[in-house]
C-alpha cells in the first residue's frame, strides 16, 4: 500500500463485510463480491475489534503495542492484512479529517474487545449451500448426471417449507446460496424464495440452462442474486446458430438488468477438443466469465465411454489453460473443484492464498435434494449418503452426522492415505474427487500423473491408470449410488 500507514487515516469495515469465527481464527466474506479470505487468530482478532470500534484512526493503531493471546503483534503484518482487505473491498479509508480528535477514545474500545473461538476442531457452517430447488427439467440434456438419481426424489419442498429452510440455513451463519436443479426456473416462487434468501443477509446464485427468460421474470430476479450461471451446450452453440443467437440475446436481458453472469462449459471430450473456439464465441458474445466443469457420469453408460476424457485429455486441457489465459487476459476462466488437480503443481501457500481448496465436501458446502435431504455434496447423492432432512432434523444434528463427518475428514482416512492421492504434495489443497474414487473415499484414479506439465512442459507421455480405463461409472455407482455395498 506504499506510504498510506505513514500518516493519519480513518478506516472501518464495511456494511457487506460478515466476520465469523471459527476454531483457528474466522472467515471474512464479503456480500457485495462473494469473495471470502481466511483469518488466522491474530488477524480475525483485529478485524473483529475494528469492528466493534466502528472507525479507527491507523496512526492510533500503531502507536500502542497489541498483544492477542498474550504475544505482540507486528506492524508489518498488519499492514500487510489492513492493505488486503482494503484491495478486496473488505475495509474501507474514510476522508481526510475523520475522527482526528477522538482516535484514542476510539482505540481504548479496541483494545478492551475480547475473543472466544469456538471450541470444536471444524468449520462450523459451510460456506455455500448448494441446493437442488426441483429435479423437474424438459430439457433432456445428453450429459445431464441429475437423471442418475433424480428418481430418488419424488417430493420437492413446498413454498412455506422452502421458506423455513432458508431462515433454518441463515440462522447457521452460511455466506451463500446457490440455486440449481434440475430447472430451478420452473418453480414459480422462484423471484419469493430468491427475495427471502437475500433480505436475510445470504448471497445468491442461481444456475439455468434457460436461455429464453422472460423480461417480467429476470427483472423480479435481478435485484436478488449475485450471478445467474447459465449452462451452454458447447456442441450446440457451435454447430447452430440460433442457439449462439439466443445466448446472445440473454447476455443483453442480464447486461439490461444488471446482472452478474456466467457460463458453464462441460469438459467432457469434445467440450476439451473445442475449447478454444467455444470460450472464445461465448466472450465474443458477453460471457466473459466462464466456470469448467469435469465431465460427470452421466445416466446413460453408452455416453459416458463416449465422453469421459482420458489422462492425455486433461493434459491437452492444462496446455489449452495455460494459453488461454496467456491469450485472452479479460478473461476470467474458473475451473470446479473436481479439476483442481490441474493446478498439482502450485505451491501450496499459493493455492491457499487464491482460495483454492479441492475437495470441500461436506466442509465449505453442503447439498440439499428438492425434498431437504442432506447430502456431502450435489454429485454424491445415493442411499448410504443422507445425513438428514433440513426440513425436519435440526442443523446441528445434520452438521455432526457419521456421512458428513467421514467426507469432511476424508483425506485422514485410510483409503485416501493408502492412495496415489495420500502421497500427493497436493493433496491439501486438490485431493481428486471422491465421485471417481471406486469407493467414493480413496484416490482420484483420473489424476494425470505423475508429475505435471508446468513450467517445463515435457511431452504428454501419462497412460490412462487402469482403475480410470475401466468403460463403466466408478464402482460405487455400478453399486445403485451406495458407496457402503460391497464393491465387485
Amino acid at each position: 500500500m506504499g506510504g498510506l500507514f505513514d500518516r493519519h487515516i480513518a478506516i472501518r469495515l464495511k456494511d457487506q463485510a460478515v466476520l465469523r469465527l471459527e476454531h483457528n481464527g474466522a472467515l471474512l466474506f464479503n456480500r457485495a463480491t462473494g469473495d471470502l479470505i481466511e483469518l488466522d487468530r491474530e488477524a480475525s482478532w483485529m478485524v473483529a475489534n475494528i469492528k466493534a470500534a466502528e472507525v479507527v484512526a491507523t496512526d492510533a493503531l500503531f502507536r500502542r503495542d497489541l498483544f492477542c493471546q498474550g504475544r505482540k503483534m507486528n506492524r508489518q503484518s498488519i499492514e500487510v492484512l489492513l492493505g488486503r482487505l482494503i484491495r478486496s473491498g473488505m475495509l474501507e479509508v474514510l476522508p481526510d479529517g475523520i475522527l482526528k480528535a477522538e482516535t484514542d477514545l476510539m482505540f481504548q474500545t479496541l483494545c478492551r474487545q475480547q475473543m472466544e473461538w469456538p471450541e470444536k476442531d471444524q468449520i462450523s457452517a459451510p460456506e455455500t449451500v448448494h441446493w437442488a430447488l426441483t429435479y423437474r427439467c424438459t430439457a433432456d440434456c445428453h450429459d445431464c448426471y441429475m437423471q442418475r438419481h433424480k428418481h430418488l426424489f419424488t417430493y420437492e419442498l413446498n413454498t412455506r417449507q422452502a421458506v423455513a429452510v432458508i431462515d433454518k440455513i441463515t440462522a447457521t451463519g452460511v455466506f451463500q446460496l446457490a440455486i440449481g436443479g434440475g430447472e430451478p426456473l420452473s418453480r414459480a416462487d422462484l423471484p419469493l424464495l430468491v427475495s427471502h434468501a437475500a433480505s436475510c443477509g445470504l448471497a445468491v446464485h442461481v444456475t439455468t440452462g434457460c436461455h429464453d427468460m422472460a423480461p417480467a421474470l429476470l427483472k423480479r430476479l435481478a435485484s436478488h442474486i449475485k450471478v445467474m450461471q447459465i449452462g451452454v451446450q458447447a456442441d450446440d452453440m457451435l454447430a447452430n446458430a440460433a442457439y449462439a443467437d439466443r445466448l446472445k440475446r440473454l447476455a443483453a436481458q442480464l447486461d439490461q438488468g444488471g446482472v452478474r453472469y456466467g457460463a458453464n462449459l462441460v469438459m467432457n471430450r469434445s467440450g476439451i477438443r473445442n475449447l478454444e473456439r467455444s470460450v472464445h464465441t461465448l466472450a465474443s458474445i458477453g460471457f466473459l466469465n466462464q466456470t469448467l466443469l469435469r465431465y460427470k457420469p452421466p445416466a446413460r453408460i453408452e455416453r459416458w465411454i463416449a465422453e469421459k476424457p482420458g489422462v492425455a485429455d486433461f493434459e491437452a486441457l492444462e496446455l489449452k489453460l495455460h494459453d488461454l489465459t496467456d491469450c485472452a487476459p479479460d478473461l476470467q476462466i474458473r475451473i470446479d473443484c473436481a479439476l483442481s488437480f490441474l493446478l498439482r503443481r502450485w505451491p501450496e501457500q499459493s493455492a491457499f492464498a487464491q482460495g483454492i481448496k479441492g475437495c470441500t465436501a461436506a466442509d465449505r458446502i453442503m447439498a440439499l435434494a428438492p425434498d431437504g435431504s442432506v447430502y456431502p455434496c450435489s454429485q454424491l447423492v445415493g442411499t448410504g449418503l443422507m445425513a438428514g432432512n433440513l426440513s425436519q432434523d435440526e442443523f446441528s444434528v445434520i452438521w455432526n452426522h457419521p456421512v458428513l463427518r467421514r467426507y469432511r475428514t476424508f483425506r485422514s482416512g485410510p483409503d485416501f492415505i493408502a492412495g496415489t492421492c495420500g502421497s500427493c504434495p497436493a493433496k491439501n489443497f486438490c485431493g481428486g474427487c471422491r465421485v471417481f474414487a471406486p469407493d467414493a473415499l480413496g484416490s482420484d484414479p483420473g489424476c494425470p500423473e505423475p508429475g505435471g506439465l508446468f513450467p517445463d512442459r515435457p511431452q504428454l507421455t501419462g497412460q490412462m491408470p487402469e482403475a480410470a480405463d475401466a468403460c463403466s461409472y466408478p464402482a460405487w455407482l455400478r453399486n445403485g449410488c451406495n458407496p457402503e455395498r460391497t464393491i465387485p
